[in-house]
């Protein structure tokens, strides 16, 4: 298998500052790029500024040669996250998908992908990394809990044909 790393994205302030989410992720996906694991990285997530594109802020930060990046822009959801890095991913000759993203956040993002058929790895985040106050995670993983059947709605919509 060929897989192509997503970093999937998180929130980012309407100055441009990311969340402590974004910054693990982006921390671990440079990790990644930067270790050789990676190579070939996709940036998620839209906005304005757009999720990907304060992302690849953070990996040049961390001396990521920017040619091994690509931005995807356009989404808003994690099954956007998904459907639309899988286009760039395929385009690109990968057959399957890493998944960068939080502990918490990657059994709903895994579990879409399979829905769409995606080959798919979860890679999660170092807890160390800019770690999230209790009150934080409590908040997430309830978004999550909330969250999850929506996604799995669409994903499977989108796999039969439905969407």
């Amino acid at each position: 298998m060929n897989y192509a790393h997503v970093m999937l994205g998180a929130k980012v302030s309407a100055s441009g500052m990311p969340s402590n989410a974004l910054r693990r992720r982006a921390w671990t996906a440079a990790q990644e790029a930067l270790s050789g694991r990676a190579e070939f990285m996709i940036l998620s997530g839209g906005g304005v500024p757009s999720e990907a594109m304060v992302a690849l802020e953070l990996l040049k930060d961390e001396r990521v040669p920017p040619e091994m990046v690509h931005l995807e822009e356009d989404a808003s959801t994690t099954f956007e996250n998904i459907t639309h890095s899988w286009e760039i991913a395929q385009a690109f000759g990968y057959d399957g998908l890493i998944l960068v993203s939080d502990g918490y956040h990657l059994p709903r993002a895994r579990m879409a992908a399979k829905i769409l058929g995606i080959p798919v790895l979860g890679l999660a985040v170092l807890g160390e990394v800019l770690p999230s106050p209790p009150l934080d995670k409590l908040q997430a993983i309830a978004r999550e809990i909330l969250a999850t059947p929506g996604t799995m709605s669409k994903a499977l919509s989108h796999r039969l044909g439905l969407a």
